[in-house]
């Protein structure tokens, strides 16, 4: 491959544009400039806490930056300035082959590459086709998911390039589709701060027995009942489970919304002991107390999806008795997490808690009449339906420009 003999056609092109024969490939490093920065030594104070954002390959994407430089520190080290704007390239880490455009003007470090277009170049196509192309640059260059990028395999990779007219068309059309995923992307932000928000205000405060905000038939009821979670709930006890043929669940957050399992082949836990797995009946809730991730700390799991087995490590029970989506939205209210958290032991990572069963089942579970249960679960099931509606829509918008990018990039 030759940078000026291969030329191609994309399959999708704008008309005025079909008759201008094919793409050709030219090597990045001969169409723009590019450099990386440093990192000024970290031992010294005066180098740190200035009001010079320091950008690092976690936020080439990031309108805010959680390290800022001195004058001091930006002289005294390799970091380098950029302008808002400028492409940016993670090289390192768990973002190797992100690629942004700086959103404030900043310094980089060793792990982000700064690449400026030349003459006949436009910013916005380069830094759509470096987009379009990470998957297939990790791919070959990072095996494994080991390894880095360097500067010098980026420069090398080979561009396809129309005129620069076509790539501004094509450049202009896929940021409005960009436009568009941020607008849904935002608004699906807000509808997850919004029921944030109500569940905090429709649920009583720790140690409190009526909610900030309730609904206006209930106004004149009064005060919600309090109880310990092992009288509100069935806990599930162990069973043999050697002889039965039940899948083997497992917990899964997704979106932050809703809670899922999944089925998971036996043959997966085939060393482990078997005996003595709980049994979960669809609509049981399932915890693990023991080990538990900051975002939400100890997140409940409702099993939707019918029958089956899980560790003796979770704790499981169901409820008989009141609404289930009241209680499952009460779960993930923070008013919840705060009793999680003011009970939990914290081990030598903060991310990571320890509950007891015993403080675990003595946890307060306040809770109103049946009536005014169901009408709060309405009112939050209809938010999460919202949500999903919105998710559902960013899906299909990233999964509509990730198949138009397919077609406006010939393929090499």
């Amino acid at each position: 491959m030759t940078d000026k003999q291969d030329k191609l056609i994309p399959i999708l092109r704008f008309p005025e544009f079909k008759n201008d024969g094919g793409w050709e490939f030219r090597r990045l490093g001969d169409i723009a400039d590019s450099f990386s920065g440093g990192t000024p030594t970290a031992s010294k104070a005066d180098y740190y806490g200035g009001d010079i954002p320091f950008i690092r390959s976690g936020e080439v994407n990031s309108p805010k930056t959680s390290l800022f430089l001195t004058q001091a520190g930006l002289d005294c080290s390799a970091a380098k300035m950029v302008d808002k704007g400028t492409i940016l390239y993670a090289l390192y880490g768990a973002t190797s082959g992100e690629v942004g455009l700086a959103r404030v003007r900043g310094a980089i470090n060793q792990a982000v590459l700064a690449i400026v277009p030349k003459e006949g170049i436009e910013k916005l196509f380069l830094f759509q086709y470096l987009r379009y192309a990470k998957s297939s640059i990790i791919n070959r260059f990072i095996q494994g998911g080991q390894g880095n990028l360097s500067a010098a395999i980026i420069s090398n990779l080979l561009i396809p390039l129309p005129s620069l007219a076509e790539q501004r068309k094509i450049a202009d059309f896929l940021i409005s589709l960009d436009d568009l995923l941020a607008g849904a992307k935002a608004k699906r932000e807000q509808l997850i701060v919004h029921k944030k928000g109500l569940m905090q205000r429709l649920f009583p405060a720790p140690g409190k027995t009526v909610p900030e905000f309730r609904l206006p038939e209930f106004k004149s009821v009064g005060e919600w009942r309090v109880l310990r979670l092992e009288e509100v709930a069935n806990k599930r006890t162990q069973r043999n489970t050697e002889l039965l043929k039940l899948p083997v669940l497992t917990n899964s957050a997704t979106e932050g919304v809703v809670n899922q399992f999944e089925y998971f082949d036996r043959e997966i836990v085939s060393n482990d002991n078997l005996s003595n797995y709980f049994i979960v009946e669809q609509n049981d809730f399932v915890y693990n107390p023991r080990i538990s991730s900051v975002a939400p700390v100890g997140p409940i799991s409702r099993n939707r999806i019918g029958l089956g087995i899980v560790s003796p490590l979770y704790s499981v029970f169901g409820f008989s008795k009141g609404c289930i989506d009241f209680f499952e939205q009460y779960f993930q209210s923070n008013n919840w997490h705060k009793y999680l958290k003011e009970k939990a032991n914290y081990g030598a990572r903060y991310d990571r808690i320890n509950i007891s069963n015993q403080d675990f089942w003595a946890l307060p579970i306040p809770f109103p009449s049946i009536n005014e249960q169901q009408r709060i679960a309405s009112l939050l099931v209809t938010v999460d339906e919202m949500i999903i509606g919105r998710s559902f829509q960013v899906k299909t918008l990233e999964d509509y420009k990730k198949g138009l990018m397919q077609q406006l990039f010939p393929s090499s």
